[in-house]
C-alpha cells in the first residue's frame, strides 16, 4: 500500500498539462509560432482558393479550370500540407522539451521539421505555377520525416525513462 502512494505522488509530480506552452526560449517555441503561421496561410489560401472554385464569384486562372487539372490539384495539396505541416510543427514544439533526447537531437528535429514547412507547401504552390518545381520536393519531404522519426524516438525513450520509474518506484 505505502509503495502505491509514493508511486501516485511521484506520477502526480511528474504530470505534465499538455495544455501548458513552453516556455519562450524554450526548444520547439519557433516550431508552434511558425506552426500557428502555416496553419494561417494553409487557411488563407484556402479562402483565396475558394474564390474561383466550385463556379466562385470569380473566374479560375488559365490551366486551373478543371477540378482535375494538375496545377489546380497541386495548389490544393500545398494549402492542404500548409495546414498539416503547421499543426504537426506546433505539436512537435509542444512536445520537444518532453522527449528524451539529447538537446543536439532535439534542435535538429525542430530544424527539420522548420524546413519541411516551405520545403513542401510552398514548392508546390510553386510547382502549381512552375511545374519543373516539383523535383524540388524530395528535401522538404525527407526533412518531415526525419524529424517525425527523431521524435518517435525521443518518445519512446522517454517512456521507457517513465517505465523504469514506475518500476523502481515499486520495489
Amino acid at each position: 500500500m505505502k509503495d502505491t502512494r509514493v508511486w501516485m505522488r511521484r506520477t502526480t509530480q511528474e504530470r505534465v498539462n499538455v495544455h501548458s506552452h513552453p516556455r519562450p526560449a524554450s526548444t520547439g517555441s519557433l516550431n508552434v509560432a511558425a506552426g500557428w503561421t502555416g496553419v494561417a496561410i494553409g487557411l488563407s489560401a484556402a479562402l483565396w482558393i475558394g474564390l474561383w472554385a466550385f463556379a466562385g464569384p470569380f473566374e479560375a486562372p488559365a490551366g486551373f479550370e478543371h477540378y482535375d487539372a494538375l496545377p489546380r490539384r497541386l495548389l490544393r495539396l500545398a494549402h492542404i500540407a500548409a495546414v498539416m505541416i503547421g499543426v504537426l510543427n506546433v505539436l512537435l514544439g509542444r512536445e520537444l522539451p518532453r522527449l528524451d533526447l539529447p538537446r543536439a537531437w532535439k534542435r535538429a528535429a525542430s530544424a527539420l521539421a522548420l524546413f519541411a514547412w516551405p520545403g513542401i507547401s510552398v514548392v508546390l504552390a510553386v510547382a502549381a505555377f512552375v511545374p519543373v518545381a516539383k523535383y524540388a520536393l524530395p528535401p522538404g519531404a525527407l526533412s518531415l520525416t526525419a524529424a517525425a522519426a527523431i521524435a518517435a524516438a525521443g518518445a519512446w525513450r522517454a517512456r521507457r525513462r517513465s517505465l523504469l520509474l514506475e518500476d523502481s518506484d515499486h520495489a
